[in-house]
């Protein structure tokens, strides 16, 4: 018992006619899903129709592999049945396409949830079926509660993004990921960037932008943020990370030096700084990153002296923004740098035949491309490394070398990279740093940076 998929003939194609008729396993058409098709012929192409159609069909017949309805049963107790699907069904079909004999790649397998996902949108907003809350997202100001199928909301009222699709690595080959070597190379890089970029026959502001700069690089190949997290990161998160570690630090010695009235002097915090970022993470949630405490010096040195004389450069709104640029902005608008702006800071293309492949002794021996993720990756793998070198340490202080706990060390690692789980692309960034903490490099910058974490990491636990 199958559902079916009528292409027409040749002359009816060419006369304009979309033709795609799917049909119940009883006979009869389908009509909601044939004028979905025939929505869908007005956009697309008319391949790709015929794809979504095959896809269609394909996820019809999953649904109904097992049922008590044959092909005599009435075409409503099909449509009943389709209509009763929910997002976990979906879930369970993902899955199920990349099992067995038949299995198809991660890709493929978002391109099958996509044609599905949209057929039960065009039943949703072309009001085709009786349930209410088919699929959408919930409301709660508007009172409208979740719905069966859950999609994320898309740009306009009746668009809708899948929440199915599963990240793939690029054909590239696995996610890039710079070393150390290139992290080396790009900080040299960003500095002269920042040469070029600051405002002519002045000094001063060229040693001000090479700060700012080197630091927003910082930010995201050391904490992992995200371009627009950096961007958004405000002086005042800086300084409640700094007051939350003093209070921690000086904790109750302080309270006695007040009640025996002798003066207090406040301890040189040496340990990692958590810091919350508020703004610009996916689906707008706060997270928690880690930073060693010379990046967060810097940043605050930067803050009282290098952003305020940016500032005063120019005749720009401070919206309370760490990175703030005055440059080629209108008098009265925000200092706050824009997404282009930022990643021009640290996105870099480099060629073998890049005259700049040489920086500080380093060679790139192929073309790479540096993006503002890229150093996301690089700062989510070191992290990785780190908690693998602080567990190792523990492991040996103690004496039991099989002691290493990875479930831990994953949902660490998990936090700071601010996933909701620990899915197939961290796992990549953990195995990735299982490798790396068995090189040894020399005192390059990055490699002084990384020790200084460890440093500070090690202040933070109990060995």
């Amino acid at each position: 018992m199958r559902f079916f998929l009528h292409t027409p003939s040749q002359q009816y194609i060419d006369k304009g006619s979309n033709g795609l008729l799917v049909g119940f396993p009883n006979g009869h058409v389908y009509w909601s899903a044939t004028e979905f098709l025939m929505s869908r012929a007005k956009t697309v192409s008319k391949d790709t129709n015929y794809c979504n159609a095959l896809y269609l069909v394909k996820f019809f017949n999953y649904l109904f592999r097992i049922t008590a309805l044959n092909e005599k049963s009435e075409s409503k107790s099909f449509e009943r049945k389709i209509n009763a699907v929910t997002s976990n069904d979906l879930d369970k079909y993902f899955e199920f396409l990349q099992q067995g004999k038949d299995k198809i790649q991660v890709d493929s397998a978002n391109q099958n949830l996509s044609a599905v996902v949209g057929f039960f949108w065009w039943l949703q907003i072309n009001s085709k079926t009786d349930v209410k809350y088919l699929c959408g997202w919930a409301d709660t100001e508007r009172g409208i509660p979740v719905h069966q199928i859950k999609v994320l909301p898309g740009e306009g009222e009746r668009e809708c993004r899948s929440p199915y699709r599963k990240r793939v690595a690029s054909s590239g080959g696995p996610l890039f990921v710079p070393t150390r070597n290139h992290i080396n190379l790009l900080s040299e890089l960003v500095l002269q960037r920042a040469s070029q970029a600051a405002p002519k026959n002045s000094d001063d502001m060229e040693y001000m932008y090479r700060i700012r700069n080197l630091l927003v690089f910082d930010w995201m190949s050391q904490a992992g943020l995200r371009s627009e997290e950096t961007r958004l990161l405000q002086c005042e998160t800086i300084e409640q990370a700094l007051d939350q570690a003093k209070a921690e630090a000086d904790g109750l010695q302080k309270q006695l030096a007040i009640l025996k009235g002798v003066e207090y002097e406040p301890k040189t915090i040496n340990k990692m700084f958590n810091v919350l970022v508020k703004h610009g993470a996916k689906n707008d949630k706060q997270r928690m990153v880690q930073v060693a405490p010379d990046l967060l010096e810097r940043t605050l040195s930067y803050i009282s002296f290098e952003r305020k004389m940016i500032l005063k450069k120019g005749h720009c709104k401070d919206s309370g923004e760490v990175f703030v640029t005055t440059a080629n902005k209108r008098k009265n608008s925000s200092a706050r740098m824009s997404d282009t702006y930022i990643s021009s800071i640290v996105t870099f293309d480099l060629s073998v035949n890049d005259t700049k492949k040489r920086v500080m002794g380093v060679k790139i021996s192929k073309s790479i491309k540096i993006t503002p993720h890229a150093l996301r990756r690089y700062a989510i793998t070191s992290y990785g490394c780190l908690l693998l070198e602080i567990e190792q340490r523990r492991s040996r202080a103690i004496g039991r070398l099989s002691d290493t706990d990875y479930d831990n060390m994953l949902n660490k690692l998990k936090r700071f990279a601010g996933h909701k789980s620990a899915d197939t692309t961290l796992q990549y960034y953990f195995d990735l740093s299982q490798s790396l903490v068995k090189i040894k490099l020399g005192a390059t910058r990055a490699e002084i940076e990384y020790q200084k974490q460890i440093l500070a990491t090690l202040e933070s636990e109990v060995i």
